[in-house]
C-alpha cells in the first residue's frame, strides 16, 4: 500500500476540534494569523486546525476551508468563515514563518458505511442529540441527517455536542465509523442519563426544598 501523500499545511492551534464539514467562524486578530489567512487565500484557502491547550497541540486535525470573508476591520482584523474539509496527522513540525507549519498526510475513514448495523447506530445517536440539545446540529432537518452516510452524521453530531474536547480528539481520530458511533452513542447515553438525575434534583428541590438522599 503506498505511502498517503504529504503537504505542507499552516496550523492554527484552537482550544477547538474541527470536523470534517463543520462551520468554523473565526475572528482574526493576531498579526501572525492574519498572515497565516492571507498567506492561505493567495493559494487554496486552506489551513489546519488543530486542538490545543496549555501542555500542547494535538498530532491530528482537521485541514479548515476559508469560505468567506465576513469582516475586514480598519485595524487589519478579519471575521472569516471556515468549513472543515479533511482529517491529517503531522509528520513534521516546520517553523519556518512566523506561524506554525508543518508537513502533514490526510487520511480518511476505512470502507464502513456499508456495514449492516451502521443506520440503527445513526438513528440512536440521532434520537439522543435531539433529546438532550432539542435541535439538530446546524438546524439541519432530521430527515437529511438520516440520508447522509454514517461518517458525515458522526462527524456532525461530534462536533455540534458540548461533549468535552478530549473526547471529540478521540472521535476526530478515529478510522472506523462503526467504533465512532458507538463511543458517540454511549456518551450521549450518559449526558442524557445526567441531564434526568439534574431535571429530577430540580423537581425535588421545587416540590419540598430538600435534595433527594445519596
Amino acid at each position: 500500500m503506498p505511502e498517503p501523500e504529504q503537504k505542507i499545511l499552516p496550523l492554527f492551534p484552537l482550544n477547538v476540534v474541527l470536523f470534517p464539514r463543520a462551520p468554523l467562524p473565526l475572528h482574526i486578530f493576531e498579526e501572525r494569523y492574519r498572515r497565516m489567512v492571507a498567506a492561505a487565500l493567495e493559494g487554496e484557502g486552506l489551513f489546519g486546525v488543530v486542538c490545543a491547550d496549555g501542555e500542547g497541540a494535538a498530532r491530528t486535525g482537521c485541514c479548515a476551508r476559508i469560505v468567506k470573508i465576513i469582516k475586514r476591520y480598519d485595524d487589519g482584523r478579519l471575521d472569516i468563515l471556515t468549513v472543515g474539509v479533511q482529517r491529517f496527522r503531522i509528520a513534521r513540525l516546520l517553523r519556518d514563518e512566523a506561524y506554525m507549519r508543518a508537513q502533514v498526510s490526510y487520511f480518511r475513514d476505512s470502507d464502513g458505511d456499508a456495514l449492516a448495523d451502521l443506520p440503527n447506530l445513526v438513528d440512536r445517536c440521532l434520537q439522543l442529540f435531539y433529546y438532550i440539545y432539542d435541535t439538530m446540529p446546524g438546524n439541519l432537518p432530521l430527515s437529511e441527517l438520516e440520508q447522509t452516510s454514517a461518517t458525515v452524521a458522526s462527524f456532525y453530531l461530534a462536533h455540534f455536542s458540548d461533549l468535552a474536547l478530549t473526547l471529540k480528539q478521540r472521535l476526530l481520530e478515529l478510522t472506523d465509523p462503526e467504533m465512532r458511533l458507538k463511543q458517540l452513542r454511549a456518551a450521549l447515553e450518559q449526558r442524557k442519563r445526567e441531564q434526568r438525575e439534574q431535571l429530577d434534583r430540580t423537581r425535588q428541590i421545587q416540590s419540598n426544598g430538600h435534595l433527594p438522599p445519596q
